[in-house]
Formats: structure tokens, sequence, C-alpha cells
């Protein structure tokens, strides 16, 4: 029974420790979509609250973006021009370039973006 307890704290510790870094990677990312949703709307004018929803302290918003939007989003994200270091980087990296444009992100932006410290964080936090 001892051993139990034991292991079942381990076993607690170990889900408290991933649930933390699931937590900072999720953060660092959602920075990263702020990052890319604020250049976006200056920019554009318009940036689709997809590219924010499920971010902390976003909850709340919903999908704006139509079926066709998100199929073209994809095909756009698929054959997107990678920057030297995302087509060099990792493969989290080349994930995360990608998910910016499904998200709603316009091409262009997600490539500047990349050059920027909030990727790189996210990127470092999502390969921990």
């Amino acid at each position: 029974m001892f051993r139990s307890r034991i292991l079942w704290c381990a076993t607690g510790i170990v889900i408290a420790a991933q649930a933390a870094s699931a937590t900072s990677a999720v953060t660092s990312e959602c920075r990263l979509l702020e990052l890319a949703y604020k250049v976006t709307k200056a920019q554009q004018d318009t940036a689709f609250s997809d590219i924010l929803v499920d971010c902390p302290g976003y909850e709340s918003w919903t999908f704006e973006m139509t079926t066709r939007d998100n199929s073209l989003a994809f095909r756009e994200a698929l054959n997107a021009q990678k920057p030297y270091k995302v087509e060099k980087g990792t493969e989290t990296a080349k994930i995360l370039f990608q998910r910016m444009i499904t998200r709603g992100v316009p091409v262009e932006i997600a490539q500047a973006l990349v050059e920027t410290r909030a990727f790189d964080n996210a990127v470092a936090e999502l390969e921990k």
C-alpha cells in the first residue's frame, strides 16, 4: 500500500509537470498568434478570429472562416514558400509555420513572423 502511494504521487508529479509544460507551449504559441492577429489586422483592417480561437483569454471567440476559406488556407499552407529558417529548421518549426497559415494568417505575414523572437520561443516550448 505504501509503495502504491509513492507510485501514485510520483505519477501525479509527472502528470503535473507535463501539464505545466503543455500550458507553457500553448501560451508561447498563443503569444505568436496574438502577434500574427495584430499584424494582420493592422495591415489588412480585418483578421479572422480563427487565429486566436482556443487561446487563453479568447475562449469565447468562435470560428469565422467558412469551409471554403479553411480549404484555401490549408492549400496555401501546404504550398507556401517556406523561409530558409523554416526549411532548414525542425519539423516543429514547419508545423508551426503551416499552422499559422491554416488559422488564417496571410502567407506574407507568417513568413515575416518566422524571424521574430515569438516564433523562436514557441518552437522551443513546443519541442520541450
